[in-house]
């Protein structure tokens, strides 16, 4: 990320050791709740703040080539529809089919009997 200018200033990391030790540099300012989840009602200039830093991000692109492909999420999900139902439509076809199997038999069953 530091190839290319993110719009938002974010720690730099001063340190990183083999046993998964990682120091960051301080940035001041406020935070906005010592918990991971502000356990307060936020004010507009905190919401202000919190959102032009999201658009900041959002509207960041890396330069071509800095970052290789960590998942193939296409076929990642083309793999997971295979292996099970992703939809209540994927549910509900089989249900379908085999009411029409079993209706199929029953008229058979019916036409054979008369």
């Amino acid at each position: 990320m530091a190839a290319a200018e993110l719009g938002v200033r974010i720690t730099s990391v001063v340190r990183r050791t083999d046993k998964s030790l990682l120091v960051t540099e301080w940035l001041d300012g406020d935070r906005l709740d010592d918990d991971r989840y502000p356990q307060r009602a936020l004010d507009v200039g905190d919401l202000s703040a919190v959102l032009r830093a999201v658009a900041a991000l959002n509207r960041w692109h890396p330069p071509a080539g800095v970052f290789g492909t960590t998942l193939d999420y296409p076929a990642r999900f083309r793999r997971y529809h295979e292996l099970a139902p992703s939809s209540v439509r994927d549910l509900r076809l089989p249900l379908i089919e085999d009411a029409w199997q079993l209706a199929r038999e029953r008229l058979h069953h019916a036409a054979r009997s008369a």
